[in-house]
């Protein structure tokens, strides 16, 4: 079927595989093509963007995502986990006489956020969407990582400087999609290298420089093999830490870069997929930068070990399944429209919600279960409210 996009008036397609998958979990067409839902989702993910301004609990000065424009109390994340508060106290009845999204938005601008998404974290007071990191400063969307600093993307690495989308590394400066790599400065796309220098597409690599598209190779310097004893006298002439010697040595690079011979699309142990940096993964359709998924569709930036979802961004490392329009998730399973949630079941239009199943339209809920606007419910009360919300919402469009 072909719509054109209420947005951008692009034309677009709900191929079968789509319309099957809204219709086996009663989800309406969108009306808005892939991209346009993207920028939508994006529109609430601030990542990197730091801000000073005052704990609305505390008074104290923090550094948060949202800048003291917010329209909703921001609290330092240490006083957002206390017990001392309650989200729940901010819920309302659901209005059948008023449109949903009226309701939630005046929930939505009442109930205080965390000042960013740091859980666990040691001595890593700068970084975002972050999860037990120790040691570490302005990096974002990172986890379990040691002595890292200004990145994007990073996972279990240590003593990482500059680096994006790096996983599993160690002492590597400037990397870029590049996994289980040490010693390594100007690298992308290498995988099990050790000691490489502005090398681009390497595999099983060690001491190499300025090569490109190699395989278990060693000693080797702008595409030319050399002995071990010739090779550390030619690169001891390396001089990176000349800042104008380095700006030559990059241009060199580029050019190694340029030279090297590009895949069409990057995808590695993939079966049936169509898109870029896809790793590990199957029947995943118009999918970028995504690792362990699986029967997965419209997929942008940093999704892993997800299942049977689509329209989905930054999902993070734990395993996650039946997910839809969703941003900044981890460990959920059946989750629509939420953005910063975490371990949740059945969980549809929250944000910043933790540990809990059975919610709708909630915000800032932790280890909660059968809430409609923040108000508890009992079960058998909220299993009654939740298909009548559900019609209330497709009759009034």
């Amino acid at each position: 079927m072909i719509k054109n996009c209420s947005k951008c008036a692009v034309r677009f397609e709900i191929t079968d595989r789509d319309n099957n998958f809204y219709e086996r979990l009663g989800l309406l067409q969108p009306s808005l093509c892939s991209t346009c839902r993207q920028q939508r989702r994006l529109s609430f993910r601030n990542e990197r963007t730091l801000y000073n301004r005052k704990c609305d609990a505390s008074g104290k000065s923090i550094i948060s995502v949202y800048d003291s424009s917010a329209k909703f109390p921001v609290i330092d994340h240490e006083e957002w986990h206390k017990d001392n508060w309650s989200a729940e106290s901010y819920g309302k009845d659901f209005d059948f006489t008023r449109p949903f999204f009226e309701q939630y938005a005046e929930l939505y601008n009442k109930v205080p956020r965390m000042n960013f998404i740091n859980q666990a974290g040691e001595n890593s007071d700068y970084c975002n969407y972050a999860y037990r990191n120790k040691n570490c400063y302005l990096i974002f969307g990172s986890h379990y990582n040691e002595d890292c600093h200004y990145g994007n993307y990073l996972w279990k690495c240590k003593d990482c400087i500059d680096n994006l989308e790096v996983i599993q590394s160690e002492l590597v400066y400037e990397g870029i999609y590049s996994d289980s790599c040490y010693n390594c400065k100007f690298i992308e796309y290498c995988f099990n290298c050790s000691d490489l220098s502005f090398c681009y597409d390497m595999i099983g690599c060690k001491d190499c420089a300025f090569s490109s598209n190699l395989r278990n190779k060693q000693y080797v310097i702008f595409d030319k093999q050399y002995d071990e004893k010739g090779y550390k006298e030619a690169i001891k002439h390396l001089n990176t830490g000349s800042a104008k010697e380095l700006a030559r040595l990059k241009e060199k690079y580029m050019e190694t870069r340029k030279n090297a011979i590009k895949r069409n699309m990057f995808q590695k142990n993939c079966e049936n997929c169509l898109g870029n940096d896809i790793q590990n993964s199957k029947n995943a359709y118009h999918c970028f930068n995504a690792k362990y998924i699986e029967d997965c569709a419209y997929v942008f930036t940093q999704a892993t070990h997800v299942k049977d979802s689509m329209d989905i961004t930054n999902i993070g490392y734990d395993e996650s399944e039946l997910l839809y329009e969703c941003v900044g998730n981890s460990g959920n399973n059946t989750v629509f429209f939420c953005n910063a949630c975490w371990h949740n079941n059945n969980t549809f239009y929250c944000e910043q919600c933790f540990d809990s199943k059975n919610l709708f339209g909630c915000v800032g809920l932790k280890n909660k279960e059968y809430c409609i606007l923040n108000k508890q419910y009992s079960k058998e009360k909220y299993e009654e409210l939740f298909p009548k919300i559900i019609a209330y919402m497709k009759e009034k469009g």
